[in-house]
């Protein structure tokens, strides 16, 4: 009986090795890639709140929420490994990526 007790970090670290490589490492990027469209959309939302409407409580709120959905995300994949943290955090930089270049899409399209 006394064997069969585990802390928590273990079970956790044995849930997450349970998942085949194939399959945990494209999950994690694309978990990134809709983790850096959201977080950096998020970004664009936050500072128009702040010049725009004069909304800066509402702009904190949802930065506060960005930073904790991020590190939430990042501490999930940091559970899975080396490699899936890794493949978070590229698939963020691409979400990024593609993010900040719709953006300034859009606002030459609305200077015209």
């Amino acid at each position: 009986m006394v064997g069969l007790a585990l802390d928590e970090r273990a079970m956790m670290r044995e849930f997450f090795d349970s998942f085949p490589l194939w399959l945990s490492l494209p999950v994690a990027a694309l978990l990134g890639f809709g983790l850096g469209i959201v977080y950096f959309r998020m970004i664009g939302t936050g500072v128009r709140l702040m010049i725009e409407r004069d909304r800066p409580w509402l702009a904190i709120g949802a930065g506060v929420g960005r930073l904790a959905l991020l590190a939430g995300v990042l501490l999930l994949a940091s559970l899975c490994g080396f490699l899936a943290l890794g493949a978070v955090f590229g698939g963020l930089l691409v979400g990024r990526f593609i993010t900040v270049r719709r953006m300034k899409g859009e606002e030459a399209w609305n200077r015209h």
